[in-house]
């Protein structure tokens, strides 16, 4: 006797697909440049985030690289560009290591090419320009030449500058927002702005008031504040 075998629907609907799939896959050598370097992009972005040694982002490195080559007029491949060499140069020396200009350059040219509307592009040619400066001041902090100081003390009112037109740019993450109040509250007392850093909590509170890692951040910059206050106090 024949037992009649019933296949679900939806297993049908899945070999359908895969099938289409499949006639859809094109080599990448016939590909053109514009797919082309959304692949190299792509890699790009998963070895950076999933990196873990030298190796790997310094193909993640390559691989960014060649897709702002391909395609030049996209703006998140150069962005994608100068995120990998950060977290290289981050993985291979330290957080407290110096931003390259191949890094500020890379961003830039994304800003550019966005028309400067792109506020997690300036938030991170912000931050390499803030970890420039941090780094240039412990490598001077015992020189107490005149020129020295001003040129430090324009470099951290450039940074606030910066953060500045980035919230006025009405950034749609709250953590971008909370992470600009960190900044400016801790950046050095001549610049630090304690009142500005309360607005843009508030405004990252009242952008999300029911999400747990937000209010958490909020909490963890109040915390970092005070910690410094009660260093300088000591």
């Amino acid at each position: 006797m024949n037992i009649p075998i019933f296949i679900p629907i939806y297993l049908l609907v899945l070999k359908f697909l895969i099938f289409q799939l499949l006639d859809d896959i094109i080599p990448l050598a016939n590909m053109d440049s514009k797919s082309k370097a959304t692949v190299h992009a792509v890699r790009a972005a998963v070895f950076t985030e999933y990196g873990g040694s030298p190796h790997i982002f310094k193909r993640a490195c390559s691989s960014a690289k060649r897709a702002c080559d391909l395609d030049p007029n996209t703006s998140q491949w150069f962005y994608i560009y100068s995120l990998a060499l950060t977290t290289q140069r981050q993985f291979l020396q330290s957080h407290k290591s110096t931003p390259t200009d191949n890094e500020k350059n890379a961003v830039q040219k994304a800003i550019m090419l966005s028309d400067g509307n792109n506020t997690i592009f300036n938030y991170h040619r912000m931050t390499l320009d803030r970890d420039t400066a941090i780094r240039y001041y412990h490598d001077n902090k015992n020189n107490h030449d005149k020129f020295w100081i001003e040129k430090n003390r324009q470099a951290n009112e450039t940074i606030v500058k910066m953060i500045k037109t980035i919230i006025s740019m009405e950034p749609k993450d709250p953590h971008l927002v909370v992470k600009c109040a960190r900044t400016i509250m801790t950046l050095p007392i001549m610049v630090r702005d304690f009142n500005l850093g309360k607005q843009y909590l508030t405004k990252a509170y009242e952008m999300a008031p029911n999400d747990a890692t937000v209010l958490k951040a909020i909490e963890k910059t109040i915390e970092v504040y005070k910690d410094i206050v009660r260093y300088i106090q000591k």
